[in-house]
């Protein structure tokens, strides 16, 4: 016959066991989420920004690939390259009216 103080030491003990790993579980959910990291700008979107931040009067301008253009807020977007498109001179397309 099976000793009863030891399949209750042992019943006991998977019991215990059972709730610290549903205890850790639980923590875990209550932990914040890692904010993502943004993605780095290349170096032709660096060029694209660099640019309308060193000429604020033009309102659209772009490289051949990639064209960017300022909002009512004076904040620039840039439309994203093709994937086999090579960059030309940046020029500026309009200008602010004066």
């Amino acid at each position: 016959m099976i000793d009863t103080r030891c399949f209750l030491r042992r019943a006991a003990l998977a019991v215990g066991l059972a709730a610290q790993a549903v205890g850790a579980g639980a923590a875990g959910m209550n932990t914040p989420e890692p904010t993502p990291t943004p993605t780095p700008l290349t170096t032709e979107q660096l060029s694209l920004q660099g640019f309308g931040a060193q000429t604020p009067s033009c309102l659209e301008w772009g490289d051949s690939c990639s064209i960017c253009k300022r909002d009512d807020a004076d904040a620039a977007h840039c439309s994203t390259p093709g994937i086999a498109c090579q960059p030309e001179a940046i020029v500026c397309k309009q200008e602010k009216p004066k």
